[in-house]
């Protein structure tokens, strides 16, 4: 297997590798080599980081060869081509002393996709681990640790000792901790390690599931990322005309890996004609006894801040002829505008982001429902249209060319072939399973094309026709009208999916939706694409949130909802003022009031 990824080594790297191990297990092959691998030497001290990290990473996905690619080349070579060394070369001669003829005891935090640890032991008996952290830079101190050395990623010692307790340092540069004594000590250690100057929750604000006259709250997912539990307080800073019924919502104790959505209930809101809701919210440790007075004194222990921009995003009821022309679709039917940077995919190949306009690329998109079909509409601006059409050439692949992908999902669907389960404690890292229904839709030269990419029953990452026994690829079911005015340089999608055919996903609860963009002017220049989820602000990648796999998205956890068959009022006034409501946390979206 060949798992070059990217962005770093815990982003498509991990997710391919991942994925070779459990189609290869799934047809009882038990063993994954992967025979290239390796990164660009662009940011050469960035790649001296990626080494270590990629060779513990692929320990822990269960692979049981990874061959670097490779030794002396100009572009990726440990060395350069003359045989000069880089700093990659000093930590893969490192990692390679740590690790040769090791093997992998356990993962020790297998919940947090920001802290990351594998302990290994070699034939001598001497336990090794390798620890580092995403995003920042702080300690990690082990009680009983008077018997641990630890060294930097180039092999110099670092760490020190108080007493019975080791602390060393903890970032992006891997650390190694040895030691020689017991193991069951060693790994009780490290597994309640105190870890410190991590940010230690993640936090996303929620797309609105109400309509913003009935001051639907602001909710913020609350992930913890730390190896012990922690409590603390969210805030938000109110839209511009908005007041917010309270200040201050606390959370915790949450365990690690656990996450709860909080709502911050609203007093007043004034609706945007652009349906667009610019907020900040921030996270903050709180303390219980004493320590609340240090925090008086000295700050709090972490915080965590992020700037969002909110949109309500629900589905209207209508039934709207499904012809290209949108003009019947109501008035005031909810649109989402994808026409910032925010839209891009961070993992975008730069030459793109940077040639990026709303006129290369940019959509307004509604959705609307009825008891027989979910429907969607677009109006794509888009400079030049391309497509290829699959009816005239079964190997053409849609989704390199100007098309219009939706993922709908549900954690609640008792038939989805999840890749792993979704209460594993590893389930949030990695390769996620959070797509259960996939669809493409393209205009191409031999008119709209619909495809089925994934089913709740079809193997992960299958790209139709590579596999087309799997029954995905071209698809009636939906029905789909689609025009194109090159002088306004406008693609228009009409879409409805009959809700028969979202087997999983319920109509009575908020479920998981996502578009992807994609764009494609002509051969040689630059692809890319625009993703909802990345505008709703979701941290995390996912390479099988769209096909194809070799294209790492966003992935596919904002939310969507569908709005009451009795609407209560227009989306074209301010909101009147509400009684504040008391904040309800829970483990997932609540679905709006009928």
């Amino acid at each position: 297997f060949h798992a070059y990824g990217v962005g770093g080594p815990e982003d498509d790297f991990l997710a391919r590798m991942e994925h070779a191990v459990l189609v290869s297990k799934a047809h009882g092959k038990e063993k994954v080599w992967i025979t290239e691998q390796g990164w660009p030497q662009v940011d050469r001290s960035k790649i001296a980081e990626y080494v270590p990290r990629a060779y513990a990473l692929a320990a822990l996905s269960g692979v049981g060869q990874l061959d670097w690619f490779t030794l002396a080349n100009d572009e990726y070579g440990l060395f350069s081509a003359d045989y000069q060394p880089r700093p990659a070369t000093v930590t893969y001669a490192v990692a390679s002393h740590f690790l040769e003829g090791a093997m992998l005891v356990k993962d020790l935090w297998p919940h947090s996709h920001r802290i990351f640890g594998a302990l290994f032991k070699n034939a001598a008996g001497r336990k090794v681990a390798a620890v580092w952290a995403l995003g920042d830079r702080g300690s990690i101190t082990l009680d009983k640790g008077k018997e641990v050395k630890a060294f930097n990623m180039m092999g110099g010692e670092t760490g020190g000792h108080s007493g019975d307790k080791f602390e060393a340092p903890l970032g992006e540069e891997i650390t190694w901790l040895t030691y020689d004594g017991d193991q069951a000590v060693f790994l009780e250690a490290l597994e309640k390690a105190r870890i410190e100057g991590i940010t230690p929750v993640e936090i996303v604000a929620q797309p609105f599931l109400a309509p913003i006259s009935q001051t639907p709250p602001i909710r913020v997912r609350v992930t913890n990322q730390l190896n012990r539990p922690i409590e603390g307080d969210v805030e938000a800073s109110a839209p511009k005309g908005w007041k917010l019924a309270e200040s201050k919502v606390g959370f915790g104790p949450l365990d690690p890996g656990k996450t709860v959505t909080l709502e911050i209930p609203v007093r007043q809101a004034t609706i945007s004609p652009t349906n667009s809701y610019p907020i900040a919210v921030w996270a903050t440790s709180r303390h219980r006894g004493v320590s609340s007075l240090l925090v008086r004194l000295k700050g709090p222990e972490w915080r965590a801040r992020r700037e969002q921009t909110l949109a309500l995003a629900v589905a209207t009821p209508t039934t709207p002829n499904v012809d290209g022309d949108l003009s019947e679709w109501p008035a005031d039917a909810p649109a989402l505008h994808a026409d910032t940077k925010a839209f891009l995919s961070p993992w975008e190949a730069e030459t793109y982001t940077k040639a990026w306009t709303p006129g290369n690329l940019s959509a307004t998109v509604m959705t609307a429902y009825d008891d027989l079909y979910f429907y969607i509409a677009a109006r794509v601006a888009d400079n030049v249209h391309t497509a290829a059409s699959v009816t005239a050439d079964p190997y053409a692949q849609p989704w390199s060319n100007d098309s219009l992908q939706v993922a709908f999902g549900s954690d609640d669907d008792p038939d989805a072939a999840r890749v792993k389960p979704l209460d594993a404690p590893y389930a949030g890292r990695g390769l996620l399973s959070e797509t259960t229904h996939e669809f493409l839709f393209a205009l191409t030269p031999q008119g709209p094309e619909a495809f089925r990419l994934q089913s709740p029953k079809s193997p992960a990452l299958t790209v139709y026709p590579t596999n087309p026994t799997a029954g995905l690829g071209l698809t009636n079911v939906a029905r789909f009208a689609a025009k194109r005015d090159d002088v306004g340089e406008i693609t228009t999608y009409e879409i409805g999916i009959p809700w028969s055919e979202l087997t999983g996903i319920a109509k009575e609860k908020p479920f998981h939706f996502a578009f992807k963009l994609n764009d494609r002017d002509r051969a040689g220049e630059p692809t890319g694409w625009m993703e909802s989820a990345a505008g709703a602000g979701e941290l995390r990648g996912n390479s099988i949130t769209f096909t194809p796999s070799w294209q790492y998205t966003t992935a596919n956890r904002s939310v969507w909802a569908l709005l009451p068959l009795t609407s209560p009022a227009p989306q074209d006034a301010t909101a009147a003022p509400s009684p504040p409501s008391a904040p309800s946390p829970s483990s997932a979206p609540q679905a709006p009031a009928p």
